[in-house]
């Protein structure tokens, strides 16, 4: 949370280039979060972010399969 309303660019970038954009909606209706800009054959974000970012991608998997099942549902009337 250290790196709200933060944007990082890699110095040098190498390859094709990548944004990471992690947002947060608060429980009070803001928002918040941050940036990174970096090159495919570069060494990408910090590994905290990356962590971060696999782990919540992972937990909230099941919901997006259920969203993508109800969406699909929804289209097919």
């Amino acid at each position: 949370m250290q790196r709200l309303g933060q944007g990082y660019e890699h110095p040098n970038p190498h390859g094709d280039l990548c944004k990471l954009t992690v947002s947060f909606q608060f429980k009070d209706g803001t928002s918040n979060g941050f940036g990174f800009f970096y090159g495919s054959e570069s060494e990408g974000v910090p590994e905290d972010v990356a962590t971060f970012v696999t782990v919540a991608a992972r937990q909230t998997e099941p919901w997006y399969d259920d969203f993508k099942r109800n969406t699909a549902r929804r289209g097919q009337r």
